[in-house]
């Protein structure tokens, strides 16, 4: 009894305009769905994030960074039992409890009285706590560490310098 041979037409025929631009059968591969654009994902997921303001205090540094290089060094900005949040220090100095980072001066400005904290919904108990944007910072500093802030950013003016205000939770 003759086998039956079943032809999915639509494969053949990708297959064989496949041939025709010098692919092979392993070179084929079917065409991907259509895929969200970059920007269109960072919409998803700008929605989708949660943000959180917290009673916990902030401790806040502000660290003078030369954008050519030449006149950072390694400075110890103390703790005081905290912890930094990701990204800013990767070496923590254990028996000084201080954090090492690269910069011309820092300038310690206090504390603010409340926190941040991200999650997004559905993954568990995720979540991670988040800088507060230097605007925020500002206001909410002492008129006094204010005052101190302005004079650094006028000794230390752009572009050459950055400042960048580090901060940090759970300090006493």
């Amino acid at each position: 009894m003759p086998g039956k041979i079943f032809v999915d037409w639509e494969a053949l025929n990708a297959l064989r305009e496949a041939r025709k631009q010098g692919l092979s059968a392993v070179d084929f591969e079917e065409p991907l769905p259509k895929q969200n654009t970059g920007d269109e994902a960072v919409e998803g997921i700008r929605g989708a994030l949660q943000i959180r303001v917290k009673p916990e205090r902030t401790f806040v540094h502000l660290l003078v960074i030369d954008t050519h290089n030449s006149l950072n060094h390694s400075i110890s900005i103390p703790c005081s039992r905290g912890h930094s949040m990701s990204g800013y220090a990767r070496v923590k100095d254990v028996a000084n409890d201080a954090y090492l980072m690269d910069g011309v001066e820092y300038l310690s400005l206090g504390q603010i009285p409340i926190s941040c904290e991200i999650s997004l919904p559905n993954t568990g108990a995720w979540s991670v706590e988040a800088p507060l944007p230097d605007h925020l910072v500002e206001r909410m500093l002492s008129s006094f560490h204010r005052r101190q802030a302005k004079a650094m950013k006028a000794k230390y003016p752009k572009p050459r310098f950055e400042i960048h205000y580090v901060q940090m939770l759970g300090c006493h």
